[in-house]
């Protein structure tokens, strides 16, 4: 619990097995009100450890998997989390085999090149649907003017904007999109 009447949950972003974190959030449900609360963690959070070392706190997920981040988390805020959700970029590439997207104004220009010299970010600033592939560029982009907090302000709007787009479809169909495009054998409650 978290408070009263409150249930706190992470989800994390991964590329593939045996990575980092991309994306940690913690997510708080007032029963109460219900509202929901989202803080994110910054991933480069330095954590400590028994032996005096220090790791970040994306890494803890290569060490050990989102048990590993539930725990550091748990004892970084003095909180439990009862349920987690680990999301990967496949769920979010999913986002595009629906016609809907995400409809989002991209504050600026955004591009990268991976190790091979390939583009594998690039978006163009203002008012699009950003599909599956685009919404993960969107949440993984770091620049050197932002970056950390930069990156997770952009997190957080994308994760309103899609939100927001849920609430106008019935509910059946946002169980049909959960049920059959997100791995959901990574979701522990």
């Amino acid at each position: 619990e978290i408070g009263s009447g409150l249930v706190g949950s992470e989800m994390c972003i991964r590329d593939r097995e045996n990575t980092d974190a991309d994306l940690i959030l913690l997510v708080a449900w007032n029963e109460v009100n219900k509202k929901v609360s989202f803080i994110s963690i910054p991933p480069n959070t330095q954590i400590g450890r028994p032996e005096g070392k220090s790791v970040l706190l994306n890494k803890t997920y290569l060490e050990g998997g989102a048990e590993e981040t539930k725990s550091a988390i748990e004892n970084l805020l003095h909180i439990r989390i009862d349920k987690y959700a680990v999301f990967n970029t496949s769920d979010f590439e999913n986002l595009g085999t629906t016609e809907k997207g995400v409809n989002l104004y991209v504050e600026k220009d955004m591009s990268h090149f991976d190790k091979d010299g390939q583009p594998d970010i690039n978006i163009r600033k203002g008012y699009q649907k950003l599909d599956g592939d685009q919404a993960l560029g969107y949440l993984r982009f770091i620049d050197a003017q932002d970056g950390e907090i930069g990156r997770l302000q952009r997190q957080e709007r994308l994760i309103k904007a899609y939100i927001a787009s849920l609430q106008n479809n019935p509910s059946l169909y946002n169980w049909v999109e959960a049920r059959y495009h997100w791995d959901l054998s990574l979701i522990h409650i």
